[in-house]
């Protein structure tokens, strides 16, 4: 995503409401008192890791199950937006809250199984073709960088080559493998009564079977440096949530800002973080410049996590990010962090952006 820019708004929230059910599927409901209804199933890839073989299966999966809910929600005048990343595949529905019925049913559907028509894994995977010839120069940078991850740098497309070898049956047991309470989160944030909302969030998951997820991502090793064909530059962290981390997000956005580059941010609460812009776009800091950009840096980072804690969406999201780690999730706490950042901090992150940008490591 672009975060050159970050607009803020406003969110009054009513008590946050967390359940975990007996499935082991987390729940967070949380009202704003006004704007629409944002409704985020997180269905984590730690029941059914992508592996060489299967690379993009998830991908595919993804397409098939957002073909099944998403007439009915856009019926309903909303919109369901479905997106695959290494940690989870997200499936968030943006509603008018009096018709958030159709959240609860869609989330029901997805539970329920995932009946395909035949020729219709075929008929999917021609269309993720067209979707890679889509890509843009921002998409191609940020999976260049998932290698840092290590657990063999899988990204959350998959290459075509594997994906064309997905059957229904493969398609069919990744859902089965899936689809178990310990790899599911939901969270909703809107303009609705938590309560209500949280009973209905029971319901739509009760037919979902318990199971433990078999596997969790690798912590990532810190690390710096340029993408294997060098169109990106990365820095990684173990966390996105510590002062280091915070430090190499904040001196990104500058770096992105200032080159109108891309800067894409990979947060995990498993797996740590990854930070990626587009190298060509971006020149190291000068020595002079530090003192600007460690102040701007920490205002960046600082409104990254404002971001996440007043946008209704990204917030549903980091929420079911989060609760699929059985985490709490605190943006405000980390954006005051941000903002009490010392200097020799973003002294050693600027220094680390300087190396990826110039192709060099530690």
């Amino acid at each position: 995503m672009l975060v050159a820019a970050l607009l803020l708004g406003q969110i009054v929230a009513s008590p946050l409401q967390r359940a975990t059910l007996p499935n082991g599927a987390r729940v967070s409901v949380e009202g704003t008192g006004s704007g629409d209804a944002v409704v985020v199933l997180a269905v984590g890839a730690g029941a059914a890791p992508d592996t060489p073989e299967t690379h993009g299966f998830r991908h595919l999966w993804e397409h098939l199950v957002a073909k099944r809910i998403g007439p009915g929600i856009e019926a309903a005048g909303g919109r369901l937006i479905a997106e695959t990343t290494r940690d989870a595949t997200f499936f968030t529905i943006l509603i008018d809250p009096d018709k958030l019925s159709v959240a609860w049913e869609s989330v029901s559907r997805v539970a329920a199984g995932l009946p395909l028509g035949p020729g219709e894994v075929e008929r999917e995977v021609g269309i993720i073709g067209h979707e890679y010839a889509l890509r843009s120069e921002y998409d191609k940078a940020s999976a260049e960088a998932w290698a840092v991850y290590g657990d063999r740098g899988l990204d959350g497309y998959g290459p075509e080559g594997t994906i064309k070898g997905a059957d229904a049956d493969a398609l069919l047991r990744l859902h089965e493998r899936s689809m178990v309470g310990s790899n599911i989160a939901l969270a909703a944030v809107g303009d609705f009564d938590t309560g209500s909302a949280l009973a209905s969030a029971r319901s739509a998951l009760q037919g979902i079977r318990e199971g433990e997820a078999r596997f969790q991502p690798r912590p990532v090793a810190e690390g710096e440096g340029r993408s294997r064909t060098g169109r990106a530059a990365w820095t990684a962290a173990p966390s996105i949530e510590e002062p280091a981390g915070l430090a190499l997000l904040g001196v990104g956005l500058v770096l992105a800002q200032d080159g109108s580059g891309g800067l894409v941010v990979m947060p995990s609460p498993t797996a740590g973080m990854v930070t990626v812009a587009t190298a060509s776009l971006m020149k190291p800091v000068a020595e002079a410049d530090r003192p600007l950009v460690r102040q701007r840096a920490r205002n960046l980072a600082a409104r990254y996590w404002q971001r996440l804690a007043t946008d209704q969406v990204e917030l549903a999201k980091a929420r079911a990010l989060w609760g699929l780690a059985g985490r709490s999730f605190n943006p405000m706490e980390r954006a005051a962090w941000a903002e009490r950042l010392d200097d020799s901090l973003l002294d050693e992150a600027i220094g680390r952006w300087n190396l990826a940008i110039e192709g060099g490591s530690r």
